[in-house]
């Protein structure tokens, strides 16, 4: 075999060899491996993003609710009590401080209550024995009632106040923002912010108008209403108690009164027009039903509101 004829032979079988190891390697990457394509595509997060977002699988009929357009004048408010507010940006230079009165290790005024609705009453048995007794007279133990704790339902009705003032465009302070005792702007007192103190806290923040919520008991489970506090030392008491009977008068068919009360802390020692209202008895079930309730609560911080933003506006047109 002469040199021609093995280089021609030499040069055939490579060719074959490449053919076939090119076939091979088109097959291999042409697979359904989900690892198949380069580094390159599988690492870079262009690419991934770009599959992700494609939306060419779309249901066209299929709407993305991200995708619908928002109403932009949906107020959220509607419906209630709040959109009825009047907001003046002239309100941000005045400060209102709430008081939800009691708090932290001071529970205020409390019921017990089954799950029926029944209130609870400690006695004694015969023995001297603690025994818990409803209404209709049974005998129930310590699980089958809860505790209402008149600090919760201020708590509750002041953070609501609080919004509404804000959605009239008043600066709002609090004094109990909440209820843990990191929450207390003020050093506690055996575990109390006292009420004796608030006034003082309130009046170095200068604030303009003060607001206490409280919630009111009595003996006497029939009796039952709204009752705002005023001070007779204080001309301008007066006034703001009457701006706020009157505004619940004309928005609420709740029994609402005034009373005098010249040894409240809250009112002798502020030194801003400040009221003191017991919301509802709590020993009362019509009350207690209505404190407990979100929409009562709504109208009746609303209402409050009213009656605030009505004396200062006309105090000041004086």
């Amino acid at each position: 075999m002469n040199a021609r004829t093995q280089l021609i032979k030499f040069t055939a079988v490579w060719l074959t060899v490449f053919i076939v190891c090119s076939i091979l390697s088109a097959f291999a990457y042409s697979s359904d491996d989900p690892k198949s394509g380069t580094p390159d595509d599988r690492d870079d997060p262009k690419v991934a993003d770009k599959t992700k977002d494609d939306d060419s699988d779309k249901d066209p009929d299929k709407v993305d609710p991200d995708d619908e357009p928002k109403d932009p004048t949906t107020n959220p408010d509607d419906g209630t009590p709040y959109a009825e507010l009047t907001y003046s940006a002239e309100n941000a230079q005045y400060l209102i401080f709430v008081d939800a009165g009691h708090g932290w290790y001071d529970n205020g005024s409390s019921v017990r209550l089954t799950e029926d609705g029944e209130y609870v009453y400690e006695q004694k048995d015969d023995s001297g024995n603690t025994v818990y007794v409803t209404e209709s007279g049974k005998t129930v133990t310590a699980d089958e009632f809860e505790y209402v704790y008149e600090k919760d339902i201020n708590l509750e009705i002041t953070k609501k106040l609080k919004k509404a003032l804000e959605k009239m465009g008043y600066k709002v302070g609090e004094t109990r923002p909440g209820d843990d005792p990191e929450d207390c702007p003020v050093s506690l007192v055996n575990g109390i912010f006292y009420a004796k103190d608030r006034p003082s806290y309130v009046n170095e923040q200068g604030a303009d108008y003060f607001v206490s919520i409280h919630c009111n008991t009595f003996t006497d489970p029939t009796v039952n209403g709204t009752r705002i506090f005023y001070s007779t030392t204080r001309d301008a008491t007066l006034r703001l108690a009457t701006s706020v009977l009157q505004s619940m008068q004309a928005t609420m068919s709740d029994k609402v009164t005034l009373s005098i009360d010249n040894q409240l802390y809250i009112l002798l020692y502020s030194s801003m027009p400040t009221v003191l209202i017991e919301s509802a008895f709590v020993t009362n079930h019509d009350d207690l039903n209505k404190l407990r309730d979100p929409d009562w609560q709504d109208q009746f911080v609303c209402a409050i509101a009213k009656g605030v933003d009505a004396d200062l506006h006309a105090q000041n047109a004086q």
